[in-house]
């Protein structure tokens, strides 16, 4: 039922309120006033950015490959130039990753909202707040940029001296870009609010589009401008890094310098603790993870440390810009999206059921092998959970398979992706942690497949108990011969699995580094992909973008959570923290298991990245100080996190489930995913009594 209010806002505008819904309603989408060009901007820099994934394959792999041949050492050279492209690669993705809605946040509550207050929220997080702090960032970011170029900075990793201030550039380039967005958005989020309904995004005139090539070159020329040598004289140079060009940062010192006699005289430390419970309550309200990890840390670090905090954030965005082991995420996404895109990852579930398809149970058999080596191509949960409920589903229905413990076997088959390497998470848990991912990859390796034995041994056993739970397949299915089905078996098994054993071997043994490993992995996905037959410009396309979505989505949490690490520590909390659950004297297991179940907690409204990039900081201190062995608790970590997303009633992987299957019923996949959520406890168990099980591979392999 349309409210007065939204008859209202129709007639004064002279259109229906569907006519309004569908975007043509007044002022903001007139000929002259309209801003689609905003959205259009990012989505064209963004798809374009997305094709970096290729040259930094083919930079970072033939290092890797001129070193396995063993022509030469390495190339050093190749790692600045790898990470100048990813970082170039996220930065410019930034705004699309916006435009796309891909940047994380809590929308459990967020969804259930009306149209209306969903808009009146957002409103408030780009105009109020995330739209003033991304000027101030600008701000900040520019002068940082125009001091490199102006010292002519080099990069210091190898001794070809490359200049490093086109790379500094690209932060205020992606910052003005993620902050055109947010235009955008603040806009569409007012329309929402007045229309009272979401409008679809209207399409871009020719003549626009056409236009955007040259918005893009000046808005380059521009930032170039301003930091090059005929920058106007009258830009401030000072030596201080909070002179900036704009003098914001100023300004913005002396508004707090202001406020500061009005606000109450807390320490730094009490001011730290105020940053992290805002940062909780906005989270929890659904607010973006991203922008409010930025918001909280200018804010409350203004407050505590001044200017501090402008040095801070440059300081956290070339710290991840520059690691280039980093450069492995986009590497390793992008293997995992050619492998289920190119259908490599269907023929593989399909070659395990030809081969098991007499066995009581084999679908489940199926399921938990295929997710197993697809959890080495990719550390998405949310795509493996998906791409595995898609191939299995409909087997199992046609089978007549239990639903309970099919919703099981393919939830807790996908979350597998969080442990076994080479898993995204570990490879950004590593610098977290201080820890090589090296030791982090073999550490997971037997936790990993101890757990994938336990799903599988409990599904059969059931089975073999209780042949109406997974009956075999029908004798329709079961048509070809046994040539055909080893034909299946060669092309469909083998392939994937040489493919992963070669990528995470050359790691393991020391062949190839992290990132060069990653590389070697994607290069063998996209020969996999070429070799099926169904690699295309549109499947290609499909695989990059998808990567850059997620790789950027990962990275701007990682630069932003990175900044809010560094304040909270340097207002003094995180010491303050550590050392009064140090002076409860607790025995070194209850502290474990504390910290344990607040990760287990956290793990029920949000995914692995705020955790292990936000919380894991703030705990480590207190897990130095009682001596735990980093690999072992990141490790434990993991198995938690696992366990977290297979927990009712929030659990994420029954949703991904659920939108594949929505005739099954929620309570079943509850279900069926409280019986594996006990096994992943046993697991858990078994790795926190027997440390070993996790910390005697890597300790070979150091050695």
């Amino acid at each position: 039922m349309t409210s007065t209010t939204d008859a209202e806002v129709a007639a004064r505008y002279g259109v229906t309120v569907d006519e309004e819904a569908e975007g043509i309603a007044e002022p903001w989408n007139t000929d002259g006033g309209n801003i689609r060009w905003i959205a259009a901007l990012s989505e064209w820099v963004g798809k374009a950015a997305a094709w970096l994934t290729l040259p930094l394959l083919a930079v970072l792999g033939g290092s890797a490959l001129w070193r396995t041949l063993g022509i030469g050492n390495s190339i050093v050279w190749a790692q600045d130039v790898g990470y100048m492209i990813y970082a170039t690669h996220f930065l410019l993705g930034a705004a699309y990753t916006l435009k796309r809605s891909g940047h994380i946040r809590t929308d459990f509550e967020y969804r259930k909202w009306s149209t209306k207050r969903q808009a009146g929220m957002d409103i408030v997080i780009y105009g109020l707040l995330f739209i003033p702090v991304m000027i101030l960032a600008l701000d900040v970011s520019l002068e940082f940029a125009y001091k490199s170029f102006d010292q002519r900075e080099t990069t210091i990793l190898s001794p070809w001296d490359g200049p490093l201030w086109p790379l500094k550039a690209m932060l205020p380039l992606g910052i003005f870009l993620w902050l055109l967005q947010s235009i955008s958005e603040l806009v569409k989020s007012v329309r929402a609010y007045r229309a009272g309904a979401w409008e679809p995004e209207a399409p871009l005139s020719k003549r626009r589009t056409g236009a955007l090539a040259a918005i893009a070159v000046a808005v380059v020329i521009g930032l170039v401008g301003l930091t090059g040598e005929w920058a106007p004289d009258d830009v401030p140079r000072g030596e201080d890094p909070s002179d900036q060009v704009f003098g914001l940062a100023d300004l913005i010192s002396s508004v707090v310098g202001v406020f500061g006699g009005i606000l109450p005289d807390f320490s730094t430390e009490t001011i730290g603790f105020l940053m992290l419970g805002a940062l909780f309550v906005a989270i929890v309200a659904g607010f973006p993870i991203a922008q409010t990890l930025l918001v909280m840390s200018f804010g409350f670090g203004a407050w505590a440390i001044g200017d501090t905090v402008f040095n801070l954030f440059t300081l956290s965005a070339i710290n991840n810009m520059t690691n280039v082991q980093l450069a492995a995420v986009p590497l390793f996404i992008f293997m995992g999206y050619l492998l289920e895109q190119a259908g490599l990852m269907d023929r593989l579930f399909r070659a395990l059921q030809l081969a098991m398809a007499n066995l009581r149970g084999s679908l489940y058999l199926a399921v938990i092998s295929a997710a197993t080596i697809f959890a080495a191509a990719t550390g998405i949960v949310g795509a493996s959970v998906t791409l595995i409920g898609l191939m299995a589903i409909p087997s199992m229905t046609r089978s007549g398979y239990d639903t309970k413990l099919s919703a099981g076997a393919i939830t807790a088959g996908g979350t597998l992706g969080i442990l076994i390497p080479p898993s995204i998470m570990l490879v950004v848990m590593a610098p977290v942690l201080g820890v090589n991912v090296l030791e982090l990859f073999a550490a997971a390796i037997f936790p990993g497949l101890i757990l994938s034995g336990l799903y599988i041994a409990y599904a059969m056993v059931r089975s073999w108990k209780n042949p109406e739970l997974g009956p075999p397949l029908p004798k329709d299915e079961q048509t070809l011969s046994r040539s055909e089905i080893a034909k299946e078996i060669l092309l469909g098994i083998i392939p994937p699995t040489v493919l992963i054993a070669v990528t995470l071997g050359s790691i393991l043994f020391g062949i190839a580094t992290t990132v060069e490993g990653s590389a070697l992995g994607a290069f063998g996905a996209l020969l996999l992909a070429i070799g099926s037959r169904r690699l295309d410009v549109a499947l290609m396309r499909g695989a990059l973008e998808s990567t850059m979505l997620t790789t950027s989505m990962i990275m701007i949490l990682i630069v932003a959570s990175d900044f809010f690490g560094r304040v909270f520590s340097r207002v003094g909390s995180a010491s303050a923290m550590a050392n009064t659950l140090v002076e409860m004297q607790l025995h070194f297991l209850i502290m474990l298991g504390l910290i344990l179940l607040l990760i287990f907690v956290l793990g029920w409204p949000l995914e692995w990245v705020p955790i292990v990039l936000i919380f894991i900081p703030i705990l480590l201190p207190v897990v130095e100080e009682f001596g735990f062995d980093k690999v072992w608790f990141g490790i434990l970590v993991a198995v938690t996190l696992q366990t977290a997303w297979l927990s009712p009633p929030v659990a994420l992987s029954a949703y991904f489930l659920k939108g594949v299957a929505p005739h099954w019923d929620l309570k079943d996949i509850y279900g069926g995913m409280f019986q594996f959520m006990g096994l992943q406890v046993v697991g858990l168990i078994i790795v926190l009594a027997f440390p070993p099980v996790a910390l005697w591979l890597p300790s070979v392999l150091v050695s």
